[in-house]
């Protein structure tokens, strides 16, 4: 009796669910993988792991005389996530920026930075940009970022990344960025660091002209309770 229930179970099994078809599920892991990678973003987080091991692999702590604000380059290469539609360039915001961010990731771990940051248990936030694009980029052509940190107040660190194309040297896009700590000072990350980094008097006319700006921007949003 528990034989024939148990065959008659398999039958019915056997007739709802189809016969495992291993082409049938290569084409929907693939279908769904595609998916995945169109529309999550997954060259980008691809490239962070690479830049993340590459950084380990050759990690090269400097100390330069000019400390924090001796400028560091980052290498790179126009790839086809960089292109936008209808023309060869590296000219739009999500690209240059996402560039200027993987060489202040270098940036922070070659001076230190980021164990400065572990010691005081405090972070870094990218709070604000200021992006002047001029020239373009040719789909595989060589650029090199460079990284400096221009001047500090109480509360953010104020970088300036240039993106040179290599073959003529010409200066494509510059970015000033304000990277601010939280949990701290910058003053208190550079008292960790092993090196002497003395604050400029006063910050670039470039710099207290964005600030400005801020400013007003900051004052607006708070009239209008945002």
């Amino acid at each position: 009796m528990f034989s024939t229930q148990s065959q008659t179970k398999c039958w019915v099994w056997s007739l709802s669910c189809p016969a495992f078809n291993v082409e049938t599920y290569i084409f929907w892991v693939t279908f769904f993988g595609v998916l995945v990678f169109i529309f999550c973003d997954t060259s980008f987080y691809l490239r962070s792991l690479l830049d993340w091991v590459m950084n380990i692999c050759q990690y090269k702590p400097i100390i330069g005389s000019a400390g924090i604000r001796s400028t560091h380059f980052y290498s790179g290469r126009c790839m086809t996530t960089d292109m936008q539609k209808r023309q060869s360039s590296i000219n739009c915001s999500a690209s240059f920026l996402r560039e200027c961010d993987f060489a202040f990731r270098v940036f922070t771990k070659n001076y230190g930075l980021n164990d400065a940051l572990r010691h005081l248990g405090a972070s870094l936030v990218n709070s604000s940009n200021n992006t002047k694009f001029r020239k373009s980029l040719s789909l595989l052509q060589s650029y090199t970022v460079s990284t400096r940190v221009v001047w500090w107040d109480n509360y953010s660190f104020y970088v300036e990344q240039k993106l040179v194309r290599d073959h003529d040297k010409v200066v494509c896009a510059v970015n000033f960025s304000r990277h601010t700590v939280e949990g701290a000072s910058p003053q208190d990350l550079l008292d960790v660091l092993p090196f002497c980094s003395c604050q400029p008097e006063m910050p670039p006319p470039e710099i207290a002209s964005w600030m400005v700006c801020i400013n007003v921007v900051n004052r607006e949003l708070q009239l209008a309770g945002h």
